[in-house]
């Protein structure tokens, strides 16, 4: 239910133009998408390990309530910029 609010708010997510982020990470899993004025990130930890990153923006949608510097194991955040 929540991911289906986010994309009926949120059409970049859905209709924007992808760049992904971190090619050559191989922990995390990041990209952008660009709509008109619109910019939001989508970041994933693909490992059993926190790691650390700087992540900003508005939090829309996350499956751990971890902090702006680091991500759990496993864990995926969706922001608007």
């Amino acid at each position: 239910a929540r991911r289906a609010k986010l994309g009926a708010e949120n059409a970049v997510f859905w209709h924007g133009n992808f760049e992904l982020l971190t090619p050559e990470h191989e922990q995390v899993f990041a990209y952008e998408r660009q709509l008109n004025n619109e910019r939001g990130d989508v970041v994933c930890n693909l490992s059993d390990r926190e790691v650390e990153c700087s992540i900003s923006g508005e939090p829309l949608l996350t499956n751990y309530d971890g902090t702006a510097n680091s991500l759990w194991p496993f864990e995926a955040r969706v922001v608007r910029l």
